[in-house]
């Protein structure tokens, strides 16, 4: 029994550090997720880039046939158009001019956004979308039905739809920086290495595996 306890045997050090560690989720998502002020800019740059674009398209589509008829018809004396009927007009329009918006981004950004998860202003500040639990790129009619056609879609609201928007804005202050359309698209926004950080080390460790 004696030589049994005497005999040297595998010695562990429990003071070591573990053999593999994953980092904390709460850790991986501050290193993962974009900076604000990289957000603000893009989202600017957004702007910047489709306002123009935008403006070409509405004159090619409505010169300004629809906003010379749609004036008189609210100046004229006669009662031809009531009020229920200016409403309407309105109402038509505002979504006419949704589908252009939508459809110029969806031209301008679309290609960007299947591929790598981007829109032109998130390519130049080096950000992307993806998915909030799996980190991968995000499918299109995520990142553009749910989080720019919703977003959109707000617009046409008057006051509430405004208000909608600052609250959604105001989202990213919070402590997963994540705007309001990102929590209804499940979606977050990361430096655009974090993806190919993440495969190099995936196809690192497939290299340095025993075989």
């Amino acid at each position: 029994m004696s030589d049994d306890l005497n005999r040297p045997g595998p010695t562990i050090n429990p003071y070591r550090a573990p053999l593999s560690e994953e980092p904390s989720s709460a850790n991986s998502d501050v290193v993962q997720l974009a900076k604000r002020w990289r957000r603000l800019v893009a989202r600017i740059l957004d702007a910047v880039i489709l306002s123009p674009v935008l403006i070409l398209v509405f004159f090619i589509v409505f010169r300004d046939d629809w906003l010379n008829s749609f004036l008189a018809e609210i100046v004229a004396p006669q009662d031809s158009m009531g009020a229920l009927d200016v409403v309407w007009t309105g109402t038509v329009f505002s979504f006419q001019v949704l589908a252009l918006q939508i459809i110029v981004y969806t031209l301008v950004n679309g290609y960007l956004l299947a591929k790598r998860g981007q829109s032109v202003g998130k390519w130049l500040m080096k950000i992307r979308i993806v998915d909030y639990y799996s980190s991968e790129i995000t499918p299109l009619r995520f990142s553009l039905v749910l989080r720019e056609g919703i977003a959109y879609l707000l617009g046409i609201f008057g006051l509430l739809g405004t208000l909608v928007s600052l609250v959604d804005v105001l989202f990213i202050f919070g402590g997963k920086q994540r705007c309001l359309h990102d929590y209804w698209a499940m979606t977050k926004v990361v430096n655009v290495g974090f993806l190919d950080e993440e495969k190099n080390e995936t196809l690192a460790a497939l290299r340095d595996s025993p075989r």
